[in-house]
């Protein structure tokens, strides 16, 4: 590609506004390039070249020894290998001490704390070290299959490439020292320009399904390059990533991690499709991660607008429950089923991380208050009044008969009266006939006294009910409270979520 000119051509049409439309073609193209990389080990594994002033464009290949850097992964890796088969040769004598037993019949040996078939302590033949796990009658039975859906991610099949554990891909020198310059030139000449065409493309809604995860590892990739730069000045390294270092940026990340979120915990049939949304909230993450990483180091360049820059970032995202509650929520959801061991080792420093950068936050500042969402009140339903109303009739209920005023000459009046009244005007006969009984004509009084009558509201009554229904609704709504931050209440937190 280099002897071509295709890195020119790519670099061209990265850095000319007349091919925004293809930008994220190109973008693909530079995951496609750099998604076996890692971006610490390309970064300090060429300084030395390039100080010495390799040539990259020579076919010959480099005759420099390794760094220093190289040797330290080496010598850990050597360690590691090293640890690796002691513990191997431990585990392997542990078990051939515990399988060799004395073949003299007469010894037996006596296990304490271990009842056998009477009440005496069992005899065994053989010299345990750890008697538990040696006489554990479990280990001959079948243990029960754990189905497909039910097992824990694994980290190699649905969990490949660049979210998995990434290892250390060791290209040649030369390449090496190609990409180096590449990258290094991408970020000095068009990497904001690039990235600002590419998220408003996204917010927008100008992009294929699925467009934003090569815009999160660009964001993940190149800000973590530029951190381990070390053959460039310090205002170089603020200048060259300013557009992805903002407010907004965490804003679309954290709203990207809930959609991720909100997708994984629906699906419930196919492993496969979970293993796909699995990946892209990793890759959200790491992106999330190494913007906290980075913006931690641009404050520590002792910068004066970059260091205000970074303080006005932190209290936006250490203020808002949403921003500050983010790495909580993912903690509380952690699901082995759906999401893999990479994922939780990263959402572990990423969680320390935030929480050592919002204690010290809170440490410089002074009367540091946090935005809290107040708990929503329970709204007074409508079958509370009704039983108030209710034991108040069945209150009044209970008095004497004779308290009330003896009004019966005067209804019977009354009745008579309507009747004579309404003669030859009530068809259906009401109030009775004129030649009625007195034995019926008590019947229908006591009927026309207990009928129940609809009651109108009084202009008070309804004023207050719609008091009641307005307090109801203000009620409903979520409130927000400010008040002082305790590190201590927010690590609480992480054990009772609640």
């Amino acid at each position: 590609m280099n002897d071509s000119g295709l890195l020119d051509i790519i670099q061209f049409m990265i850095a000319n506004s007349d091919y925004t439309r293809y930008c994220f073609h190109l973008l693909e193209i530079l995951y496609l390039i750099y998604r076996e990389q890692n971006a610490e080990f390309l970064a300090k594994s060429v300084v030395e070249e390039l100080r010495n002033g390799f040539d990259s464009r020579q076919n010959s290949p480099s005759t420099f020894a390794r760094n220093q850097y190289e040797r330290e992964i080496d010598r850990k890796e050597f360690e590691d290998a090293r640890h690796r088969d002691q513990q191997d040769q431990l585990r392997l004598m542990a078990k051939m001490k515990q399988d060799d037993f004395t073949r003299f019949k007469e010894t037996a040996f006596v296990i304490k704390n271990i009842q056998g078939v009477s009440d005496r302590d069992m005899i065994c033949y053989r010299a345990y070290s750890n008697p538990e796990k040696a006489l554990d009658f479990n280990r001959t039975k079948t243990r029960q299959r754990r189905p497909k859906n039910r097992r824990p991610m694994n980290e190699s099949v649905g969990n490949s490439d660049w979210c998995g554990q990434q290892l250390i891909h060791r290209s040649n020198r030369k390449l090496r020292v190609l990409l180096h310059e590449f990258c290094a030139k991408f970020l000095t000449e068009s990497y904001n320009q690039f990235m600002s065409e590419i998220r408003t493309n996204l917010v927008r809604g100008i992009a294929q399904e699925h467009d934003e995860i090569f815009f999160l590892w660009a964001c993940q990739f190149f800000m973590e390059f530029n951190r381990y730069q070390s053959n460039i000045p310090n205002e170089q390294k603020y200048q060259q990533i300013y557009e992805t270092l903002c407010t907004g940026l965490f804003h679309y990340i954290q709203t990207t991690i809930d959609n991720y979120l909100d997708h994984l915990q629906q699906k419930k049939e196919f492993k496969q499709e979970i293993g796909d949304w699995s990946k892209r909230l990793h890759q959200a993450l790491r992106a999330y991660k190494e913007l906290l990483f980075s913006l931690s180091y641009i404050e520590s360049l002792n910068l004066p607008w970059a260091t205000k820059m970074c303080f006005n970032i932190k209290s936006d995202i250490f203020v808002e429950p949403e921003y500050r509650e983010l790495l909580l929520r993912l903690m509380h959801n952690f699901n082995e089923e759906k999401m893999s061991k990479p994922f939780l080792r990263d959402l572990i420093e990423t969680n320390h991380l935030f929480l050592k950068m919002l204690e010290y936050h809170a440490k410089i500042s002074l009367d540091f208050k946090i935005k809290v969402k107040k708990k929503k009140r329970k709204t007074r339903s409508s079958n509370k009044v009704v039983k108030e109303k209710q034991n108040s009739v069945d209150d009044n209920s209970g008095e004497k008969n004779d308290q009330s005023p003896d009004l019966t000459d005067e209804a019977v009046v009354l009745y008579r009266e309507a009747r004579n009244v309404m003669l030859g005007i009530d068809d259906e006969n009401v109030f009775g006939e004129t030649d009625i009984e007195i034995d019926e004509e008590l019947m229908s009084l006591s009927t026309i006294l207990m009928a129940k009558f609809p009651e109108q509201k009084s202009s008070d009554e309804l004023q207050d009910e719609n008091d009641e229904v307005s307090e109801n609704e203000t009620e409903e709504i979520a409130q927000i409270q400010e008040r002082s931050f305790s590190i201590d209440e927010t690590l609480m937190r992480y054990a009772h979520p609640n």
